[in-house]
């Protein structure tokens, strides 16, 4: 038997993943999935208003009333829990220590209880903590820049010509619809409050390009976008697939920029 242990410092309630992520992990037929949530859902939580969080804790429910079978694996879904500590020797991971972890309105606090967990490999997911942006007003508790419909507010005033979108604007939450939307709403603002934003100093585009050069940033136009395109393209061709990601920046860098032949990618 092979355990693999997912550890989510959240509730069930508060889960950020899809529906689709979850009837796949659902669906693995060598696999049963063990939800530990200390009882939360058995003990009922208030129905969310978006159908994807009704659909996700629709499917944790359902397993936390499955029992384990003969599968060669188990998932286990620890809710409510952090890690603190890899434990090993030798450069060998042998296990690891989670503390259980009480939420208090949006804060989540660890509550000092601790225990151990028999492993021999931890992958760390990928986690997010914005920076203050200088010059903009920065909300530490929340990670977001202060802003009203993505027009940022310094004491209750708009900052002129500043805007935020994203998780810089709402924090790390939602999935990629939620994105569009959210930029919907900021784009809106933009446009609203052209015809009242001070003209720019600099307003020609040769301007923000040498802007761009004096920082070190090489701008990625439209045209630059597609020879990246038509590489994914050409990888997916390769595969009978539609595309075939190019996965890391540099690489993307090099497709759309430096405009590599492919015969070298």
């Amino acid at each position: 038997m092979r355990d693999i242990h997912i550890i989510v410092r959240r509730g069930p309630q508060h889960v950020k993943f899809t529906p689709a992520e979850l009837n796949q992990i659902g669906d693995l037929a060598n696999a049963d999935v063990i939800v530990h949530d200390d009882r939360v859902l058995a003990a009922g939580v208030p129905e969310p208003e978006e159908r994807r969080m009704r659909q996700c804790l629709a499917s944790l429910t359902k397993w936390t009333e499955n029992a384990p079978t003969d599968k060669p694996r188990r998932i286990h879904l620890h809710f409510l829990r952090s890690p603190v500590r890899i434990l090993g020797t030798d450069g060998r991971v042998s296990g690891i220590e989670i503390e259980r972890n009480a939420v208090d309105g949006d804060r989540v606090r660890g509550t000092g209880e601790i225990t151990t967990l028999d492993v021999g490999l931890v992958v760390r997911a990928i986690g997010y903590d914005a920076q203050p942006i200088p010059g903009l007003p920065f909300d530490a508790a929340t990670g977001t820049v202060p802003n009203e419909g993505g027009r940022v507010v310094r004491d209750g005033e708009p900052v002129p010509g500043a805007y935020v979108t994203g998780w810089i604007k709402r924090g790390p939450t939602g999935v990629i619809g939620t994105n569009k939307g959210d930029g919907i709403e900021t784009a809106k603002a933009v446009l609203a409050d052209l015809p009242t934003l001070p003209a720019p100093a600099h307003p020609e585009p040769e301007a923000l390009r040498a802007a761009l050069a004096e920082h070190g940033v090489r701008a990625v136009d439209w045209t630059a976008w597609l020879r990246l395109d038509a590489e994914e393209i050409r990888r997916g061709g390769l595969r009978s697939a539609d595309r075939v990601k190019v996965a890391t920046t540099a690489e993307m860098i090099r497709h759309a920029l430096d405009a590599v032949p492919t015969s070298q990618s």
